[in-house]
């Protein structure tokens, strides 16, 4: 599941250092598993932005789909030429 969602970064020119999934990981697009599903979110100076819970790893991976591709700041071109990470 993770190789196909790295597959569809690449393809929609999203930086993989954008997001996270398994683990919470800072200025990052997370998806943690929880005891009822999955959380996707926001993770900022240790805060969970916009945190929504789903029930399974597919709906919540469609969501951060919507995430990623609505936020600029997570797509390659616009990391290289700010000097921010990409992988």
């Amino acid at each position: 599941m993770h190789s196909q969602m790295f597959e569809w970064a690449v393809t929609h020119g999203i930086a993989r250092a954008a997001f996270a999934i398994g683990e919470e990981r800072d200025e990052k697009f997370c998806v943690v598993p929880t005891s009822t599903g999955w959380l996707v979110f926001y993770s900022e100076r240790g805060h969970k932005r916009e945190a929504q819970e789903y029930l399974t790893l597919d709906q919540a991976l469609n969501e951060l789909q919507s995430r990623l591709l609505r936020e600029p700041t997570t797509r390659v071109a616009f990391r290289s030429s700010h000097g921010w990470a990409v992988d």
